[in-house]
């Protein structure tokens, strides 16, 4: 990388954000804070009907190696980042295509799974899935591609492989996704705090939510 990249980036983002962007993007690179919610959906609970007719010619599968391609062209960065996570047992992909473009994904395990951002670790029970990095591509966005493939996992991928319930952490303060979850009877079960300082990475123990809470 040239040296001089990081400076006239930097000089870029105080044109655009001025100093109060550039103390946010410190912050950020070197401290941060989450609260995050432990939620869990037994796969039995039945799914409400989704609506398809914004989604017509959508289809699912499960990503393999000769998928690497098409995942890609979404992000080309993590190329080797997929591949690992394909060839180690008890990772999947459920892919959302349309005209072999991959529109939408879900990744969920069965195997002990380390968040790449948060660096805790994340480890499934007998017969329970870890579900995490949720997409959907921008032009596909707010057409019910979500609900389609929620409703897609739950009624039929999830059964087929012998998933009981299905675990996920959501960001306390993302609203929409917390509606989305709490819409197809995700529970909240555990509270856990997440704290960067600089490389530094701390991770509370899950605590078990209050009945009246939840």
């Amino acid at each position: 990388m040239n040296r001089k990249e990081p400076l006239a980036r930097f000089f870029q983002k105080l044109k655009n954000e001025g100093f109060r962007g550039i103390l946010v993007a410190l912050k950020w690179k070197f401290f941060r804070y989450k609260n995050m919610i432990v939620a869990v959906r037994d796969v039995s609970i039945p799914m409400k009907d989704v609506p398809r007719h914004r989604c017509e010619g959508i289809y699912f599968r499960l990503a393999s190696l000769n998928d690497l391609d098409i995942m890609c062209a979404n992000f080309p960065d993590k190329r080797s980042w997929y591949r690992k996570r394909l060839e180690t047992p008890g990772y999947f992909c459920d892919l959302a295509l349309f005209d072999e473009e991959v529109v939408a994904h879900n990744w969920f395990c069965t195997c002990p799974h380390q968040d790449p951002e948060m660096r805790a670790w994340i480890r499934p029970g007998e017969g329970q899935a870890y579900w995490f990095e949720g997409w959907c591509r921008e032009d596909w966005r707010n057409r019910g591609v979500s609900n389609f493939g929620i409703k897609h996992s739950f009624e039929e991928l999830f059964p087929s492989m012998n998933i009981h319930s299905v675990m996920t952490l959501l960001e306390e303060d993302n609203l929409p996704t917390r509606r989305l979850h709490k819409r197809y009877h995700f529970a909240d079960i555990a509270r856990q705090r997440h704290f960067r300082l600089g490389r530094l990475y701390f991770n509370t123990k899950p605590k078990p939510v209050k009945v009246e809470e939840g």
